[in-house]
């Protein structure tokens, strides 16, 4: 993972979303990126050594676009991220920045814990034991 800026015209529309692009939200983002600059980094994957894609951060890369940006700030993951991590970034991206009714929270928390338990097998659940006589002992 590097922090760089990166050129707009290296980077590949996204081919799906976890959210669909809505066009008032890219407008309202240009219009900060205008008034204030692009302050908040988009996440991509390098597919190639000049071809990247977005992970996260699908408004702030159609804003840029819209706003004709020639370079912006970018994390960049390795080509070989898995799927579980590039999902659990995208889900991450979407909790902190996006505001979420609370069913779409509920479900992206969920699988992100999913994701998180398959991508740490060995993690304890700290829900634990808290009726048997034994944790109750301790």
């Amino acid at each position: 993972m590097e922090f760089r800026m990166v050129r707009v015209a290296s980077i590949q529309k996204p081919a799906h979303s976890r959210r669909p692009v809505t066009e008032s939200h890219v407008r309202e983002l240009a219009g900060s990126i205008a008034t204030l600059g692009f302050f908040s980094a988009v996440v991509l994957r390098q597919l190639t050594t000049d071809t990247l894609e977005v992970a996260a951060g699908n408004h702030r890369y159609f804003a840029a676009v819209e706003q004709g940006l020639e370079e912006i700030a970018a994390i960049v993951l390795s080509a070989d991220t898995s799927p579980a991590v590039l999902e659990a970034i995208a889900i991450d991206d979407n909790l902190l920045q996006w505001p979420l009714s609370v069913a779409e929270r509920a479900r992206d928390t969920a699988r992100k814990k999913a994701l998180y338990e398959a991508l740490h097998p060995g993690a304890p659940n700290h829900g634990g034991d808290r009726r048997s006589a034994k944790a109750k002992s301790s």
